[in-house]
């Protein structure tokens, strides 16, 4: 396990790794999956739209576990791009920009719309920021984990409700628990989405000259 990488993310990508087995015996390619991630998202936020919570969390939930699948498929078959915006990650900022925005209408309270917005403002510059300063973000973020013993619960601790990652997602499920489960929720995402940004606003400010 990766020092950046947590118990969960483990567990996730473990069971990833059989089915994406399953996949390449199927012949079915990473973009394959991609789309069938985007088309389940679709779907997940037509049965939100209609308020049918959980057949929302079961179509969002299985859309998500495929991302996890996408791309250990496309490293097992070599499959990999490096292009800025790969299918995989454009197809997720748009299956987490409709997701969000579908809660918020869910709820449709002012509050919620405005955190909601605000979370995604903060979410694509975190991205795109984090895109350019990949390289670096991963050399930071090792060696601020190399400080917690490597596999201790601290680190573990760490990693799971201070960094954000794929595993950050799963709390959407618990979003509707209240509207109060909610605004925790988007408050939290915001602050982890700030946090995403501080290395490479550093690293920007330092450099502006040049």
């Amino acid at each position: 396990m990766k020092k950046t990488e947590n118990i969960i993310q483990l567990i996730v990508y473990k069971i990833a790794y059989g089915v994406s087995l399953l996949f390449k015996l199927l012949k079915v390619t990473p973009n394959q999956i991609t789309l069938i991630s985007l088309l389940l998202n679709f779907v997940s936020c037509y049965f939100l739209y209609n308020e049918q919570i959980k057949y929302f969390i079961i179509f969002w939930y299985v859309s998500h576990f495929l991302d996890y699948c996408d791309g250990t498929l496309a490293r097992m078959t070599d499959n990999k791009t490096k292009i800025l915006l790969r299918v995989d990650h454009f197809s997720d900022l748009i299956k987490i920009s409709l997701t969000f925005s579908f809660v918020s209408f869910y709820y449709s309270v002012v509050d919620i719309w405005i955190l909601n917005t605000f979370f995604l403002v903060i979410f694509f510059i975190s991205q795109l920021l984090g895109l350019e300063f990949t390289n670096k973000n991963k050399i930071i973020k090792e060696k601020q984990n190399s400080l917690l013993k490597e596999g201790s619960i601290f680190r573990n601790i760490y990693n799971i409700f201070f960094t954000f990652d794929g595993h950050t997602l799963f709390i959407i499920g618990f979003m509707f628990v209240s509207i109060d489960f909610a605004r925790i929720i988007y408050v939290y995402l915001i602050l982890l989405c700030f946090k995403t940004l501080i290395t490479p606003l550093k690293f920007l400010i330092t450099h502006i000259r040049k």
